[in-house]
Formats: structure tokens, C-alpha cells, sequence
């Protein structure tokens, strides 16, 4: 590794550390191995997969892992849970990385990006993460107790296929700004339809104060 790419990653590490005190989430050494793994994949794969914008290489431990992170105390007291769009591993890796005992599925349609999520979790050490290479509109293999969704779109596109795969009493979360009043408008009703009920949790990132909305769409038992 080179001296810059060093610097680089020690610098992710930092603002980690710094944001997780944010948050109040504990860590170890071990949480921080697997985090400088996972970055040490990210720049490995920098110039052969587009994962993340050029200047998010400059940004991840602020836009992505501890983004990632402002769900957990919402996936807390569930295990079986599925990232649809799993793309580079967020959210959902970052948030098995401090909780390991989930039980993750990555639905990911991209070929090459499943094949980058297969390899990232076999570099982390995760052999009970499974990773499908498929829509999630095709899946019908389980149902899980939460479904994760960032960056994949409206939700009313999302209804049916999120529907199949949430058990009762189960949950999907969806990573959304601030400025969600509208899609939440159009959708209100297709979700009374299907069982789920709404609410938001406003917040704001750790370090950058970005505005942050977490969709949590509870179904019925």
C-alpha cells in the first residue's frame, strides 16, 4: 500500500472513530480491522468498478459508514434482514459490522456489483452474508423481519415488491433527506392498502449535520 493510500485510510478511520463517539455507538480494534478492510477494498476497487463518486473516495466514513449507522438503534432486536440495491455494501454491511450476529441477505441486480459484495464479504470474514445477483421483484427464496433501502428509488415503486418480502411485523427502512413530504403523500394510500404503518425519524449525520430521513414503514402482524 502506498503512503498516500495509508493516509487516506487513516484519515477515514479518524472521522470513524470521531462519529461513532457522536453517536454513542461503542467500538474496538476489532470493529475498526474490519472498517479498515472494508476501505481498503473500496480503493482497491476505485479504478475498475464506479461504487462511489470521486469525491465521495474523500468522504466515506462521513457519507457512508456513519450514514449507514443511523439506523441501528432501529434494526436493534431484529437479525434477519435484507439489503435491496446493496450497491457497496450500504447500509447495510457497516451496521452488521457493529452488530455481527444479523443475518444478512445483499440483493444486488448489477453482476458486477454483486461480484464486488461477494468478494468484500469474503475479505471481511462473513461466510453467513449472502449475496443474490437479482431483482428484488424476482426474489421469492425467504421473507425477512427488515428490509433496507438507500439510494433505490421512490417508494411507491417499491410497495409490491417490499410487500412479498417483509414477514408480518416485520419493516422496511428507507434512507431518505428531509425533503420526503411529497413522496410520502403520494404512497400514504397504497400503504394503508398493504398493511404498513408510517412514521419518520428526522436526523441529522454526525461530523457534516446532514439532513437525514429514515422511512420506517411498519407491516402488520
Amino acid at each position: 500500500m502506498t503512503n498516500s493510500r495509508h493516509k487516506e485510510i487513516q484519515r477515514e478511520l479518524d472521522d470513524l472513530g470521531a462519529g461513532l463517539n457522536i453517536l454513542k455507538i461503542k467500538y474496538n480494534k476489532a470493529i475498526l480491522k474490519k472498517f479498515r478492510i472494508y476501505l481498503e477494498v473500496l480503493f482497491k476497487m476505485r479504478s475498475r468498478l464506479h461504487l462511489l463518486s470521486h469525491q465521495d473516495y474523500e468522504r466515506i466514513a462521513k457519507r457512508h459508514f456513519l450514514t449507514s449507522l443511523m439506523a441501528l438503534d432501529f434494526v436493534k432486536g431484529y437479525y434477519n434482514i435484507c439489503d435491496i440495491g446493496a450497491g457497496a455494501g450500504f447500509p447495510s454491511l457497516p451496521l452488521k459490522i457493529i452488530k455481527p450476529t444479523m443475518k444478512l441477505t445483499l440483493i444486488e441486480s448489477n453482476r458486477k456489483k454483486a461480484d464486488f459484495l461477494q468478494y468484500l464479504t469474503e475479505e471481511l470474514g462473513y461466510p453467513d452474508v449472502g449475496v443474490v445477483n437479482e431483482r428484488a421483484q424476482d426474489y421469492q427464496e425467504k421473507t425477512f423481519e427488515v428490509i433496507l433501502l438507500k439510494a433505490v428509488g421512490k417508494i411507491k415503486k417499491l410497495i409490491v415488491p417490499i410487500n412479498s418480502l417483509i414477514e408480518p411485523g416485520g419493516r422496511a427502512i428507507f434512507y431518505k433527506t428531509h425533503r420526503v413530504e411529497e413522496e410520502i403523500k403520494q404512497t400514504k394510500k397504497d400503504l394503508g392498502e398493504k398493511g404498513f404503518h408510517l412514521r419518520v425519524e428526522k436526523l441529522f449525520t454526525p461530523l457534516e449535520r446532514l439532513p437525514l430521513a429514515l422511512v420506517i414503514l411498519d407491516k402488520n402482524q
